[in-house]
């Protein structure tokens, strides 16, 4: 199964599914909050799904979002090269994420997970100093 497919299952199938696909794409992508080759394609995957997803794909899709970002957190076994295109991505396509989640007065199960996405984001920008 390619990663498309088991993103796609994580945030349209079964809570139990969503569950079992996700621990499946972390171990294959960032085992460890190492990220490993392709992980720039899955944040792109995950962000192109979020909008179809089930609530509690939505979640895992979150939590997943959350162990990529935590992997670009330095010091990373991971490849320089990895880690900035998985931080681009990421900071290209949380915002907008974020702030639909925000504007929504609905609570929501990952919503403090989409918090801690964006604070890793920010507390650990190279562009940091220029925000204060």
């Amino acid at each position: 199964m390619n990663i498309h497919e088991m993103v796609r299952r994580m945030q349209t199938g079964s809570r139990k599914e969503a569950d079992v696909r996700r621990y499946q794409i972390e171990t294959r992508y960032v085992p460890n909050q190492v990220l490993k080759n392709g992980s720039i394609g899955l944040v792109s995957e995950i962000l192109d799904g979020m909008d179809f997803a089930t609530e509690w794909g939505q979640d895992e899709s979150w939590e997943l979002l959350g162990q990529l970002a935590a992997g670009t957190i330095p010091p990373t076994a991971a490849d320089s090269a990895v880690v900035g295109g998985v931080r681009a991505a990421l900071t290209d396509g949380i915002l907008p994420l974020a702030e639909k989640r925000i504007s929504d007065s609905l609570e929501k199960s990952y919503d403090y997970t989409c918090l801690e996405v964006l604070e890793m984001l920010y507390e650990y920008s190279s562009d940091k100093e220029n925000v204060e």
